[in-house]
């Protein structure tokens, strides 16, 4: 073996020598590794089906919730989108099933008019936090159309680019137990149930409310 060889295989001995002495003395070594750490993904996340409150119950929304943070740096997203793989599209040729365009309409009224709120009481009634509502993602819709020599173009798209999701974000809670509810016009439309610990939290229940049910609290 020439000098240059040896000096290489020295150094890729103490190469790993050095590498293993770490692992030994306790120090963790991830190569390439991407997987964020715990405090940078959701503690607890979650998913619902939004129906409509007449027509049969068709799903005319996907909500997603997730919680992250812990302790008092805790907070909520609740994300009602007018996408998702069991969005039932608008009735006749036009709706393509995974998007609503008649959602997508409603969510850049209700944000545009300020109409919705996202407040978050505490178990025991002790502290109310409202949260901000900002458009997540804007796009255009997919949808059928058909042409004027009466082919149906497929692959067609609304012509307004409207807000797909909204982000409803609570402020910022602390520890204990919580219900976040979004409201439209002052009339809650979700709720969802939290509780909040030192290292972590879960998501309890996320529910619907109808018009319907309204009507019967407030007849």
């Amino acid at each position: 073996m020439g000098l240059r060889a040896m000096r290489k295989f020295l150094a890729t001995c103490a190469g790993v020598l050095a590498l293993v002495g770490a692992i030994r003395l306790g120090e963790v070594v991830e190569i390439g590794s991407d997987r964020p750490h715990a405090t940078d993904g959701p503690y607890d996340a979650t998913r619902i089906d939004y129906r409509e409150d007449e027509g049969g119950g068709r799903i005319v929304a996907e909500v997603a919730v997730e919680l992250r943070g812990v302790g008092d740096g805790a907070q909520l997203t609740i994300v009602p989108s007018a996408r998702g793989p069991l969005v039932d599209a608008i009735p006749g040729l036009r709706g393509v099933r995974g998007a609503n365009l008649h959602t997508a309409r409603e969510l850049a009224r209700l944000f545009a008019a300020e109409r919705i709120d996202v407040v978050t009481q505490r178990a025991d009634g002790k502290r109310e936090v409202h949260g901000t509502v900002r458009v997540s993602a804007t796009g255009r819709v997919p949808e059928r159309r058909r042409l004027a020599d009466g082919r149906i173009d497929y692959l067609a798209e609304s012509r307004e680019e409207l807000p797909l999701a909204l982000s409803l974000v609570t402020g910022v809670l602390g520890r204990g137990e919580w219900r976040t509810e979004v409201h439209v016009d002052g009339v809650p439309r979700l709720a969802v149930d939290l509780v909040v610990r030192d290292g972590g939290g879960e998501i309890l229940s996320v529910r619907a409310i109808s018009a319907h049910e309204q009507a019967e609290v407030n007849p």
